[in-house]
């Protein structure tokens, strides 16, 4: 099953690499790479390792109810299962990441796993926040608008379900699911229910998207395109509806094709569109890529551990399977 949702995934990556360089005038593609500004680019970077921090708090301070845990520890954690994103397919960094966390907490990978669903849900509810500012103050497509619908219904109806749940499951309750690695995962959601954690989770998921634009804008002067504040919120913010779709490692394709479409919107062209999007891509994909990597090879995990996390052939597999549906 594991291979054909991979195949999927390739072949997704595939046809939507094909629909957005079909057509595209390569001589300007390239020279739009070739006269890339350094400096812009430098800027973009630094910003997007300072995101990287930022997700890291916020990880540590969802954690810190149930367990605290340095914000080196958790930015370590942090940078290898981001580059784990990028180098396996369908977002298996988010397992891998719990897999790096657990060697610096006592907290079952059940329980970290809980952290991470909660913190994407909270993450999900601020990028809807974004994006009703985004339709408030400038026209928005209907494709983006019913996108985001769709995702926006998901992410409000796990919220619900883990919100309620997490009154009703106990850590050592068997009868719901018969297995005690769900009470652990559902006890390690209740920090949803603290207005404190909720609040600062949000409120640094807000932040995170906010700065994420400043991200788009400096990629966009590096590629010698003008853009505002609104283009650039409207870019991040179908970059972000790409990203949902199941594809290979990094998104490849799918990526490239949504900003393709966005820019066309203000009528940029398809070489300078594409230019800028590859741009964006890599100087998000490179420095975590390698920075993870540095980390991993620090901590002595090998390639062929993380393959097994991935796989889900680690040790605690059968618990994290089972969790793993959740």
């Amino acid at each position: 099953m594991k291979n054909k949702l991979s195949l999927l995934g390739l072949c997704l990556s595939l046809v939507f690499l094909v629909l957005a360089f079909r057509n595209v005038p390569f001589a300007s593609f390239f020279a739009n790479l070739k006269h890339l500004n350094p400096f812009f680019v430098l800027i973009a970077t630094i910003i997007n390792l300072l995101v990287m921090g930022l997700k890291a708090y916020r990880w540590k301070k969802v954690l810190s109810p149930i367990e605290k845990v340095s914000f080196r520890d958790a930015l370590k954690a942090t940078f290898i299962g981001y580059m784990g994103n990028n180098i396996f397919p369908f977002r298996a960094g988010e397992i891998i990441r719990i897999f790096v966390m657990s060697r610096y907490t006592k907290s079952s990978k059940p329980v970290l796993l809980s952290t991470v669903a909660t913190e994407r849900i909270v993450e999900g509810l601020a990028f809807l926040g974004t994006f009703l500012i985004l339709s408030y103050i400038a026209p928005v497509p209907d494709w983006v608008r019913n996108s985001v619908g769709s995702i926006a219904w998901v992410i409000l109806g796990a919220f619900i379900a883990l919100f309620l749940l997490t009154f009703y499951v106990k850590e050592d309750q068997k009868t719901l699911f018969r297995s005690r690695a769900i009470g652990q995962f559902f006890e390690g959601a209740k920090q949803m229910r603290s207005l404190s954690i909720f609040s600062t989770t949000l409120f640094l998921s807000c932040v995170s998207w906010v700065v994420q634009i400043a991200i788009v804008w400096y990629a966009a002067r590096a590629s010698g395109l003008s853009l505002g504040l609104t283009q650039s919120l409207f870019v991040m913010v179908v970059a972000n509806i790409a990203v949902a779709i199941p594809s290979t490692a990094g998104h490849l394709g799918t990526y490239e094709y949504a900003i393709w479409i966005a820019l066309s919107v203000f009528d940029i062209s398809k070489a300078d569109a594409l230019g800028f999007a590859v741009t964006y891509h890599l100087l998000q994909w490179i420095p975590v890529t390698v920075i993870g990597w540095i980390l991993m090879l620090r901590m002595r995990i090998g390639v062929k551990e993380l393959q097994q996390e991935e796989n889900g052939n680690g040790p605690e597999a059968a618990q994290k399977k089972v969790t793993a549906s959740f």
